[in-house]
């Protein structure tokens, strides 16, 4: 893994990440898959919707607080979810509401200070950790699973917010 973070990696993430906004929702995920998907990493909707989300405000270097409506049509993802995920992402203390004609979310703190873990443990509850991975087998398979999810959590902690929404403008950190 390498040390620095590989903007090239993600330069082609759009709001929508897949290419396929003109498909039915049901069929994003087989698209995305027959595009050239790994499938190593599964990443749940919650945790891409809400990083998706973060970026889109940390582009915006919002002013004054950007409505639901605005980056859920920009970002392709349900309105009546994208709320559900800010409640969470502002429980964290990841973005402020503002209530009114002119309210919407804005960041609490500068793109660069929020990694995609903090996004990711706000939403997913918990610490980020993957899930079902006690150490109820007596192999050496648990320790690699706890190495992996050490390995993950440990690269979303280095990737900012900052460096999804410089890589998805086009500049290289």
């Amino acid at each position: 893994m390498p040390d620095s973070f590989d903007s090239a990696a993600i330069e082609t993430a759009e709001p929508d990440c897949s290419g396929t906004a003109d498909l039915p929702r049901r069929a994003r995920p087989a698209a995305r898959e027959a595009a050239g998907g790994s499938g190593v990493v599964r990443v749940g909707a919650r945790a891409h919707y809400a990083v998706v989300a973060m970026v889109e405000l940390a582009r915006r270097r919002c002013a004054t607080p950007t409505c639901i409506s605005d980056i859920a049509t920009c970002a392709d993802i349900p309105p009546a979810y994208l709320e559900q995920l800010f409640r969470k992402l502002r429980r964290r203390g990841l973005v402020r509401s503002a209530r009114g004609a002119a309210g919407g979310y804005c960041l609490t703190r500068a793109p660069e200070a929020i990694s995609v873990a903090d996004v990711v443990a706000a939403v997913e509850g918990g610490d980020g950790r993957l899930r079902g991975v006690e150490g109820r087998f007596g192999c050496g398979v648990v320790a690699l699973w706890q190495a992996v999810d050490a390995g993950v959590r440990d690269r979303l902690a280095r990737v900012s917010i900052a460096d999804l929404a410089a890589a998805h403008r086009g500049d290289h950190p």
